[in-house]
This record gives C-alpha cells, structure tokens and sequence, in this order.
C-alpha cells in the first residue's frame, strides 16, 4: 500500500528545468542567441549548478557576454521567474493527496535559485523538499534516494516515486520505490486518482 508519494518538480509538476521548453525559448529569443548555441552553455553550466556548485547567474553571465542584444542578467533572471508558472489542475491534484492522508515529498534536480523561485512555492503542499544543488547531489545517484529514505523513514515499497525521466525512474526502482514515468502531465492526474 503506498503511503509516500515523491514528485519531481520539472518535468511533472511544472516545466523541466533540464531542458530548453518555453522557458529556454524565451531566453534564447531574448539574447539573440542561437539554440545550439544556448544549449552549449547550459550544457557547461548546468551540471554544477545542479549540485551547487555554481549560480544560475553564472549561466546568464556567459549568456550576456556573448548576446549580440544588450540583455542584463537581472532581465533574464527575471524571464525565469514569470516562465515559473504551476498549473491549476496540479495543485488540486496534489492538495487531493494531501486531504487523504498521504506524505507528499520533493525530490527535484534543480538549482540553487531554482529552489528559491520553482520548488519553494511548493513548501506548504508538502511535507519536505529535497533538491539536488541543496544536497550536492543529483539524481539519478543512489545516494540521494538513500538520504530520502533515510531522512523520511520511508518504506520504498510503500512509496510511488513520480519522474520524468527514465533513468531516475530506474534508479528509484533499483532501490525498490515504486515508480510512474510521466510522459504526459494530462495522464498524471488521471494515474494519481
């Protein structure tokens, strides 16, 4: 019987911050800056910022100094913070959870300011909120499932772990945890009914 359900935030509650959906269009368009040539320095930066290791301004900085547009880093910061939207149906869907009695838990690969501006919106939703940059690890490393588990006192037997990517959602199983790869947001909430 599930008792615990662990969400990832992008990609399943809200955009994927891992990837270039809207959010990286916009940014793109704004600094006049190729895809490809986005995509190269997120690809540099992202890695670090996942664990903490480097700030979301850092990523802007190299952005402006090659913008052919004259684009400051607080205009792009900003962009990141109104593209930071969560859908209706998916906080009622998680307050449903919430009413019947489960323990709703975080665990989200995302950056520091990530933290700060996607995954803190959600801290009176759930019981706790565990990010990589915070826990200097990522997923799909094992011992960031462990420190869950650990920390929680969960059974992962008794815990749906929800992603969208595949390769968490094999670590999580490798662990135990049973797991929902979402694809499409739409079927997450017909699933969680």
């Amino acid at each position: 019987m599930i008792k615990t359900y662990i969400f990832d935030v992008g990609g399943v509650l809200m955009e994927d911050a891992d990837s270039f959906g809207s959010l990286y269009k916009a940014v793109t368009k704004m600094a006049g800056l190729t895809p490809e040539t986005m995509a190269q320095i997120w690809a540099r930066h992202y890695p670090k910022m996942a664990i903490g290791l480097e700030h979301l301004e850092d990523f802007f900085k190299e952005v402006t100094a090659l913008s052919p547009n004259k684009v400051s880093v607080k205009k792009l910061l900003d962009c990141y913070k109104k593209s930071s939207v969560v859908k209706a149906k998916i906080i009622t869907l998680i307050k449903n959870l919430r009413k019947r009695g489960f323990r709703l838990v975080i665990l989200s690969n995302d950056t520091l300011e990530g933290a700060k501006i996607r995954v803190d919106k959600f801290k009176n939703l759930f019981d706790n909120l565990y990010v990589s940059a915070r826990l200097s690890l990522k997923k799909p490393d094992p011992k960031i499932f462990e420190i869950i588990i650990t920390r929680e006192k969960i059974n992962p037997q008794e815990t749906l772990f929800i992603d969208d990517r595949e390769r968490n959602i094999l670590a999580a199983k490798a662990l135990g945890f049973n797991t929902l790869h979402v694809t499409d947001k739409e079927q997450l909430a017909k699933d969680l009914k």
